[in-house]
């Protein structure tokens, strides 16, 4: 199971932030700290932890007390993978139904809407298109 560690200070190492989660060398984890430039010059600081065994996950799910280091709260959740594209969207907003009356009736993708630009009558006759070529230079 993979868990977010977000609003992580900047002094934070990945040996203290495993320290202060109460994770030991003896359960097998991996533990990588993600750091954002964001607008401004800031840095969000977030982390990714993977651990193999199921039990230290939900303990730290099911954790009471928050975890503070550095008099920072740390927000602990399951990880959950999203579309690189666009990562605000809902996981399933693909599979949905749009709620609401459809505005594009005229625009050229509605097959219905779509006219016609001349009549194949129209076209000229197929000896107007007629090339020849030869190989000898001009």
């Amino acid at each position: 199971m993979i868990l977010y560690l977000g609003n992580l200070p900047p002094s934070v190492s990945e040996g203290r932030l495993l320290k202060v989660l109460g994770l030991t060398s003896l359960s097998p984890s991996r533990l990588r700290i993600v750091k954002k430039p964001l607008q401004g010059g800031r840095v969000a600081r977030y982390g990714l932890l993977q651990l193999q065994e199921g039990r230290d996950a939900r303990r730290l799910l099911k954790g009471r007390r928050p975890v503070v280091v550095d008099g920072i709260a740390i927000e602990i959740r399951e990880f959950h993978r999203r579309a690189a594209a666009n990562e605000r969207r809902a996981l399933d907003w693909r599979q949905r139904a749009w709620p609401h009356p459809e505005r594009r009736k005229a625009e050229r993708r509605q097959p219905e809407a779509r006219q016609p630009e001349f009549e194949l009558s129209q076209l000229p006759e197929p000896s107007a298109y007629e090339v020849s070529y030869s190989s000898e230079p001009r």
